[in-house]
């Protein structure tokens, strides 16, 4: 059953409905105004002078209008039976970055260590790009996969602070 109710592509537009409705309503009960006429003719011509004939006027073109407009605006709704992909935008630029954990990158030349510095530098990049995919690669003679692609910082910042390069 579910699978027949459609998706809706563009579901704000259902704010429009109660507008039109009180549009429709206040169509539906304008009184025609005459404007100087109904001081100078008599009250009993008032119906069939001012009024356009009998005096009643049908309500066919106020339903018609109502139920076209309801038409329009579950058009724009746009309704789809299919499944549709999340449209949320992510950028399409992935990542990887290449830590060397060689002996050499624990020297001192500058405080804290070479190795220390890299990682924050990491981390504020990986921050930076939050909901980008990173992925994390380390080497030292031969290279290892230590994040996939992946869009999770609270798991590369684990297991970055627990390179060690010994």
């Amino acid at each position: 059953m579910i699978e027949l109710w459609p998706q809706w592509l563009r579901p704000l537009w259902v704010l429009v409905v109660p507008l039109l409705g009180w549009l429709l309503y206040k169509l539906w009960h304008r009184r025609k105004r005459a404007g100087r006429w109904q001081l100078i003719l008599p009250q009993p011509f008032h119906a069939v002078l001012l009024g356009g004939g009998s005096g009643g006027s049908s309500k066919l073109p106020w339903i018609a209008l109502g139920l076209a407009w309801l038409l329009i605006v579950l058009a724009l709704l746009g309704p789809s039976w299919q499944r549709l992909e999340e449209t949320r935008q992510r950028p399409a630029d992935p990542l990887v970055i290449l830590l060397e954990l060689t002996p050499q990158m624990l020297a001192e030349d500058s405080a804290p260590n070479r190795l220390e510095q890299a990682r924050r530098k990491i981390l504020d990049l990986l921050e930076h790009r939050r909901d980008s995919q990173t992925a994390l690669v380390v080497y030292a003679g031969s290279a290892h996969t230590l994040v996939p692609l992946s869009d999770d910082l609270g798991t590369t910042r684990n297991l970055l602070e627990a390179v060690d390069p010994s």
